[in-house]
């Protein structure tokens, strides 16, 4: 890669916006609206619900709003509730109490902001958590705020945020529908709610620099290639009397053995296939798909690769490194190591159910 085409890579990758994907929210054809969607984020937004994320959406929002004061901020004894009617019969989009801070929170996407904001004053004073410390936000597009002491928080920023934070949920819960759910609802956010555009001078710099960005696509395209024939070649040479097939998908690269496996499988994990990926450091995790194990072949799997961490999930068993390896030829030979023992133990059931 040339050092001008370097250069311009990382000036334009942080104007480019992103493609505008699908999400399950977009599919039903209704579009945004406010109330679902307030109910969705006081979900997320709930330390105890069964999304298992506990604090994570509701103290990025509250680093979002608060900056480093929210550090400071406790979780214990919180509840999330929507619709609470003021003593006016007002209602505020959503209540998040604790024993010693309230926090109020205002999702305004297509309206102007002329709510009654002092009754809802009025109404966090008068709560218990809000006589020590009361919160105010507004959720919208752009981030502003009207209303004085209502601090704005852009759907851009707490979007980005969640997204940095929930890298790790990613990777360690790859099956979990509630991680699905999570980027889905981030996901739908980012395409309904904002979509960055670029300026003139964006515009003259990739249509001057067209020919670099071509390189750069096809660089990209050629280190898949050249990343699945490595991994092919490598379980190949270490695992005799299996033949490999790569299948890459958007997020990893899927490693099957023909005839041997069935669709069970390794997988190959870069953290820079991730969509959200935004010039960390490059690591790697490996882990195994099994599928149609009856309990007596997932129990023998668990004790053979009991230094990983797993996740059940119906016809699945998912196991993954717990060690995010650093450079590319410790993840490959750790995947080949891996492949090595899952050949055994299918020599133990050669024909999974």
């Amino acid at each position: 890669m040339t050092k001008e085409l370097e250069d311009f890579l990382n000036e334009i990758g942080k104007h480019v916006p992103p493609r505008k994907e699908k999400t399950l929210f977009s599919l039903g054809g209704r579009g945004y609206y406010e109330n679902p969607a307030s109910d969705l984020l006081a979900f997320f937004l709930k330390p105890d619900a069964e999304h298992g994320f506990q604090a994570l959406f509701l103290q990025t929002f509250l680093d979002c709003m608060e900056g480093d004061d929210s550090q400071n901020i406790g979780m214990a004894g919180v509840t999330v509730s929507r619709e609470e009617r003021t003593e006016e019969g007002k209602r505020i989009d959503i209540v998040v109490q604790s024993p010693d801070w309230v926090l109020l929170i205002e999702n305004k996407i297509n309206h102007i902001q002329n709510n009654p904001f002092e009754f809802y004053k009025k109404f966090g004073r008068s709560l218990p958590g809000g006589k020590k410390r009361l919160m105010m936000g507004i959720l919208s597009p752009k981030g502003e705020s009207v209303p004085k002491g209502w601090k704005p928080v852009s759907y851009q920023d707490y979007c980005a945020a969640l997204r940095r934070r929930l890298v790790k949920e990613f990777f360690d819960h790859a099956y979990s529908k509630w991680v699905v759910f999570a980027r889905e609802f981030i996901l739908h956010f980012e395409n309904e709610l904002y979509q960055p555009i670029m300026n003139d001078k964006q515009a003259d710099d990739v249509e001057q620099h067209m020919q670099q960005i071509e390189e750069a696509t096809k660089l990209a395209a050629d280190y898949r290639v050249f990343l699945s024939q490595l991994l092919i070649d490598n379980l190949t040479k270490a695992i005799a009397g299996h033949n490999f097939r790569p299948k890459e998908e958007t997020w990893g690269i899927r490693c099957y053995a023909d005839n041997k496996w069935g669709r069970s499988n390794l997988v190959f994990l870069p953290n820079f296939f991730l969509p959200n990926f935004s010039g960390r450091s490059p690591e790697f995790h490996v882990r195994i798909d099994l599928e149609d194990f009856t309990p007596e072949q997932k129990a023998q799997a668990l004790q053979m690769f009991s230094g990983m961490k797993y996740e059940l999930g119906g016809r699945w068993l998912t196991m993954q490194t717990q060690i995010c390896f650093k450079n590319r030829k410790e993840a490959v030979d750790e995947l080949c190591k891996l492949g090595g023992l899952l050949a055994e133990l299918f020599k133990m059931h050669p024909n999974p159910v």
